[in-house]
């Protein structure tokens, strides 16, 4: 096993006011070598932090609280400052998700690629310079562009120029954190079709954090839907899609338009996400889900197994029926409010009357 995140917590501390925000709460899940791993779920929900924590980037504020991070059996949590830097890019590296504002501008391209394998290896600049054409051959920029400053490429070619500067090392990890953020369509299937023939070649496993349920289906070999700071489901790419089991999972499926057309209108997921701050005993989904019974808000569902490496976190799956669960979730009036719900559901229990997009950029 390459990573295994097992419990982990991480919060954030807003010291004007002395609260506390539980980004991540609990959450688990182990990445094999060579393998894809998505990471979904909507703005706000944690997956960024997710990223942030495995590679120890937290900004001041923020601290693991619990749970391990262990990379090749070794705990990244409980490492000092400067062994955890020398596994940076050497072991685990990170694609950011603002490509437009990650670079500096101030230096050419080449000259921070370089600056991350001075901080690892004593290579000479030929050898530098070498390694650099190779990763701008890999990524499809022309060798000769490595000399320009970042305000000279596009923004598809600064996002490959990250990629390039997150292989130069050859990790064994590579966190690809929203990597087709603000990109046109294009360029987004450009930059998924890069990463999915670099890491065939290098062997490298990715965890792929995304808002875009599409990209974790092309992309990923497994995947976990994250709500408010938990995992909601997880299981094969294959079986989430065409077997999902938890209600958030089966509200972002199906807020995607079908190929086939017949919709008359899309379907979203009412309300919002509860606070962070003060998190409740009791489902977090509970106030949006068009399935909750007041069990619903007296207890916080644990994942569960519900068919073959396929977990779900959800009390309302035996009593409601998961087929049933499947067809109303595909009804638009189910979650907003219409008298249609199942038995012993309340349509749209709680939800508030504006529907939100389930899809968007994570900012935690």
């Amino acid at each position: 096993m390459l990573l295994e995140i097992e419990d982990l917590r991480t919060t954030y501390t807003d010291s004007s006011t002395e609260s506390t925000v539980t980004a991540v709460d609990g959450v688990s899940f182990e990445i094999e070598e060579g393998e894809s791993f998505g990471l979904v779920g909507e703005s706000g929900c944690g997956k960024s932090t997710i990223a942030k924590s495995v590679m120890r980037i937290l900004p001041d504020n923020g601290r693991i609280t619990d749970g391990a991070v262990r990379l090749n059996g070794e705990d990244l949590t409980e490492l000092d400052a400067e062994p955890m830097r020398q596994r940076r890019w050497t072991d685990i590296a990170l694609i950011s998700q603002s490509a437009m504002n990650a670079l500096d501008p101030v230096y050419t391209v080449d000259t921070q690629i370089k600056e991350a394998i001075e901080a690892h290896e004593s290579w000479s600049e030929q050898r530098m310079d070498d390694r650099v054409v190779e990763l701008f051959e890999l990524v499809g920029i022309d060798p000769e562009r490595r000399h320009d400053y970042p305000h000279q490429f596009s923004g598809g070619m600064k996002q490959r120029a990250m990629i390039a500067m997150a292989l130069v090392l050859d990790p064994d990890l590579i966190i690809a954190d929203e990597p087709t953020t603000a990109l046109d369509v294009i360029s987004q299937d450009t930059i998924l079709h890069h990463l999915e023939e670099l890491q065939a070649e290098t062997g490298a496993s990715m965890l792929l954090i995304t808002h875009d349920m599409s990209v974790v289906a092309e992309m990923c070999d497994r995947t976990a839907v994250m709500y408010a700071g938990e995992l909601a489901e997880r299981g094969p790419t294959e079986t989430i899609f065409t077997n999902p089991y938890h209600p958030y999972t089966l509200g972002l499926k199906n807020a995607f338009p079908s190929i086939h057309g017949g919709a008359d209108s899309l379907i979203s997921i009412p309300g919002a996400p509860p606070p962070l701050t003060d998190p409740a005993d009791a489902c977090r989904f509970a106030d949006r889900c068009p399935f909750a019974a007041p069990e619903c808000r007296s207890s916080d569902p644990p994942m569960k197994e519900v068919a073959d490496e396929h977990e779900a976190a959800c009390a309302r799956i035996d009593d409601v029926g998961i087929e049933t669960m499947r067809e109303q979730a595909a009804k638009r009036e189910v979650w907003h409010g219409v008298d249609d719900a199942p038995d012993g559901a309340s349509a749209g229990d709680g939800a508030a009357s504006a529907p939100t997009e389930v899809s968007g950029g994570d900012s935690a």
